[in-house]
């Protein structure tokens, strides 16, 4: 079947698309704070947060009172000042990355449209908002949002470079570069010097080297970053700044610092259910897209809305994921900040859909895999909210019921009358419904097994005094002295000098354990008495047993709030 000539785009389609993509940023902000702030790297920067507003001092960021040396303080400063603003709640911790996620929406519009036209921008910014990454990235707030951000406003500023070189771009370009780097360290400023280095290679232009300034643009950079290192020098020495550059980022690179078991290909499976739904639309464009790249050879010269510029976000897409393969130490969120350049191909790819400026064998396959996916969505949605997380409110759950078929109805009509925006918009307001429920339904019932929020209000009731309390056995990286505002110590034996110090002369502190962790410490020579019992569960690695609501109760274990004291004190 041969390809449709050109035809002149009616607005109307993506006009849809818009209203679609404003309803699926809805999400992102409602229900926002509803969930308890997650542990582990949630908690981390929002208790570094919190202590800055505490304490007054926005300079040198700490964790539980002691210098935290991992990351430099862009996010934690943002989220210091949304606390100030209005309160040490989830809401406040998770505003900026859901103000940044908008930013991100509409730097991925700007890609689109200098590259292709606005009817792509559109498509891009509505498959990079409906990914599930962009999702955790907004619900878990960490650095992974403003990292991804920032690179993507640096390299539109290199995009728009090539089409209009004006050096307002480049400054752009380096300044967005230095705040990345504020953000998470050195890769904010290795990945856009690795995609546009590859660019040039490709294209053979070596004068770019050259025309894009890199010497003055990295002294600006420079300059942007000098005085908080600097300062960060003054207060804390070399060991502070060789823990942050070398420890953190060559070190992680070249060692495994995470127990978590990975394969060469593993950022390749994982980039699979970050782009999700729109894997084979990406794979799809990727294929069709090849030979024009191929031949072209991303020839600088045909730089506009018909020729090969995409090519770059091809390289965006592709360049860092080779790149962070090598990496020993690997997690999901290394690699998040190509999902830019992954929505911009697939938006490419449902623009011409829409546009039917593919095969009409293309377009009705796509069109039944998209119904198809509707259909799974659906089912998936059905198992989540009655088997794994029961709603238990009967009206709820027939509006869900009457939302889903509702869906799949349109869906249906869809494809049936070949309305392939309204199909695409079907699916979207289906991840959009998802998403909302994750953010008012799923992600409180699964952090409601976190019960440091629990421990600090029994702090309260009970009228203890804010002294410092010891973890015993457990790792403090947990939500408890954002709730607590107070500092909490690590003990990992039972025998710790810590704790014999700490109870000499009959004195009394208190202690968060696990419940098969008293009898050891009763045998150590403790007295221990039982104030409060919460289950706990670590929520960010699910098992099959926590996710079925028959077997949850047995996933976890106790933990327990206790008064710690020497069963016969030193004289």
């Amino acid at each position: 079947m041969s390809i449709s000539g050109p035809k002149k785009t009616s607005t109307a389609p993506y006009a849809l698309l818009a209203v679609i993509l404003l309803i699926s940023i809805v999400p992102y902000f409602w229900g926002l704070g509803k969930a308890d702030i997650q542990d582990v790297d949630e908690s981390t920067y929002a208790e570094i947060a919190r202590e800055m507003v505490a304490s007054g001092n926005w300079i040198s960021p700490t964790l539980n009172g002691v210098p935290f040396d991992q990351h430099p303080p862009l996010v934690t400063w943002l989220m210091a000042a949304s606390i100030k603003l209005f309160g040490a709640t989830p809401l406040a911790a998770r505003l900026p990355n859901a103000l940044l996620a908008l930013a991100g929406l509409l730097i991925i519009y700007a890609i689109g449209k200098r590259i292709a036209d606005k009817e792509t921008g559109i498509a891009a910014a509505l498959a990079l908002v409906t990914t599930p990454a962009y999702h955790l990235m907004v619900r878990d707030a960490r650095l992974d949002m403003a990292l991804m951000v920032f690179i993507a406003f640096s390299l539109w500023g290199i995009i728009s470079y090539l089409y209009e070189p004006k050096k307002y771009y480049l400054v752009l370009a380096y300044l967005a570069s230095a705040l990345a780097f504020l953000t998470k360290g050195p890769i904010g400023l290795v990945i856009p010097i690795l995609v546009t280095g590859v660019f040039i290679i490709m294209t053979r232009r070596w004068n770019l080297i050259l025309r894009l300034g890199l010497p003055w643009g990295l002294a600006l950079v420079a300059v942007i970053l000098f005085p908080w290192y600097w300062a960060m020098y003054r207060a804390h020495g070399s060991h502070y700044l060789y823990v942050l550059f070398i420890v953190q980022n060559f070190d992680r690179f070249g060692t495994t610092n995470h127990a978590m078991k990975t394969d060469p290909f593993y950022y390749v499976h994982t980039f699979l259910w970050m782009i999700l739904p729109w894997v084979v639309a990406l794979f799809w464009q990727l294929v069709r897209g090849f030979p024009a790249f191929r031949r072209a050879r991303f020839d600088l010269n045909r730089l506009s809305p018909a020729g090969p510029a995409p090519g770059f976000m091809t390289i965006w897409l592709i360049a860092p994921i080779v790149l962070m393969s090598f990496s020993k130490t690997k997690l999901p969120q290394y690699i998040f900040f190509v999902l830019p350049a992954a929505a911009f191909i697939v938006g490419k790819f449902l623009k011409d859909y829409v546009s039917e400026a593919m095969s009409d064998r293309a377009q009705r396959g796509f069109s039944i895999y998209t119904f198809v996916l509707i259909l799974i969505l659906s089912a998936i949605a059905v198992v989540i909210v009655t088997v794994m997380f029961p709603i238990g409110q009967p009206a709820w759950n027939v509006l869900l019921g009457i939302v889903l078929v509702g869906l799949i109805a349109l869906g249906l009509f869809s494809l049936i009358g070949k309305k392939r925006a309204l199909l695409i918009s079907a699916l979207c307001l289906l991840i959009g419904l998802a998403h909302l429920t994750i953010m008012l339904h799923v992600s409180p019932a699964m952090l409601a097994y976190q019960p440091y929020k629990e421990f600090a209000a029994d702090l309260t009731r009970m009228n203890i005094s804010d002294q410092d309390i010891y973890f015993v056995g457990k790792n403090i990286r947990s939500s408890f002295p954002f709730y607590s505002a107070r500092h909490a110590l690590f003990v990992q034996e039972v025998d710790s000098p810590t704790l014999l110090e700490e109870t000499n002369g009959g004195r009394s502190i208190y202690i968060i354990t696990p419940e098969d962790m008293k009898p050891k410490i009763e045998e150590a020579g403790y007295s221990v008495e039982v104030l409060s019992t919460r289950d706990y569960y670590h929520t960010s690695l699910p098992t099959k047993k926590f996710l079925l609501a028959k077997t949850r109760t047995d996933a976890g274990f106790p933990l327990i709030l206790a008064r710690l004291s020497r069963s016969c004190p030193d004289n």
